[in-house]
């Protein structure tokens, strides 16, 4: 019999009982109490009666790799380290994330980014230099870009001069992305977005309309909500066949305003292609937003735990880790 696997876990919910989780397969079996029993027996090095044992469960566990060999579980450990390597030193694609502006129309009390009040839009010779890197990455079969800010919409002819370049480089090249507040995402720019390969954005909200417009308000002051939402409708309701993500970002002062929001969204949009995720809001040293009202990992586990038993609100990647290969190499 193969030993007990050191990537074990065993664990009692008081809600939904016994289970065993393995960390590096992510296998999670929920378990009745003879086989949780057997469980703690393997784990603890006991010698089974014959009696307790079960071929079909020590079967599943072997297959599973809650019973392995030490030299197996290093060989996947390797091969998992040569796959994210190999993708991380792959010249197949190329993704981009460009700032056509440091520009912002907005003022958000906890943005991270300290250039609120940088107007720097990206130069033609800017636009000329990062079409040349990409020439010099000639070998990249694809190329993905998102395009972010800044507010990216106040730079739209950047993009637009661009896009012209990236698709006489690539003429194949339809896969762009869009982080935006929305506030200038007229009907003018929805027509244009297909022509820009742009598929997918990403639009923040912080709550509900009062604490949204007391949190992501114009440099003047002024309200934002109302327009947002209306152009979020432009969008929705064009010709566009893109998808668009709702991020409503969520600290300890908002958190409440959560559930009705999103359950709102999805109503409004229903039958769309429109997600709606909560964002936390974190802070960092010298900056002047409030940690006290920052989430840190025990907030974020326990409102996530709090929507999903009491909302039944999945998160948008579900409660489990990732078990492919995940790794991204960046560069500015």
């Amino acid at each position: 019999m193969k030993p007990w696997s050191r990537y074990n876990t065993l664990f009692l919910s008081d809600h939904s009982g016994w289970f065993l989780y393995n960390a590096l397969s992510g296998l999670m079996l929920e378990l009745d109490e003879p086989h949780y029993r057997i469980a703690c027996s393997l784990r603890d090095g006991k010698q089974l009666a014959s009696a307790d044992i079960d071929s079909g469960f020590m079967e599943l566990l072997e297959k599973n790799g809650i019973l392995a060999e030490r030299q197996d579980e290093q060989l996947k450990l390797m091969t998992s380290r040569y796959q994210r390597n190999a993708t991380c030193f792959s010249t197949a694609t190329l993704s981009l994330t460009i700032c056509p502006t440091l520009a912002c129309n907005f003022a958000c009390p906890y943005c991270f980014e300290q250039s609120q009040n940088d107007e720097t839009i990206m130069s033609d010779e800017t636009i000329a230099a990062l079409v040349e890197f990409i020439k010099q990455h000639h070998d990249a079969r694809t190329l993905t870009v998102s395009w972010y800010g800044g507010e990216a919409t106040l730079a739209f002819d950047v993009i637009e001069k661009l896009t012209k370049k990236f698709i006489e480089l690539y003429p194949g090249y339809d896969n762009a992305g869009m982080v935006t507040n929305a506030y200038l995402l007229d009907q003018d720019k929805i027509d244009q977005l297909k022509e820009l390969k742009i598929n997918a954005i990403q639009i923040t909200l912080d709550g509900s309309e009062a604490t949204h417009n007391k949190r992501r308000m114009l440099k003047n002051g002024g309200a934002t909500y109302e327009r947002i939402l209306h152009n979020i409708d432009l969008l929705m309701n064009s010709s566009w066949e893109g998808s668009c993500a709702i991020r409503v970002n969520v600290d300890k002062t908002n958190q409440d305003e959560y559930t009705a929001l999103h359950t709102e969204l999805l109503e409004r949009y229903k039958g769309k292609d429109l997600s709606v995720y909560p964002g936390y809001v974190n802070t960092f040293e010298g900056h002047d937003y409030d940690d006290q009202c920052a989430f840190d990992n025990s907030d974020r586990a326990a409102f996530t735990l709090n929507q999903y038993q009491k909302e039944s609100i999945v998160p948008k990647n579900g409660f489990f880790p990732g078990s492919g290969v995940h790794n991204t190499c960046v560069a500015t």
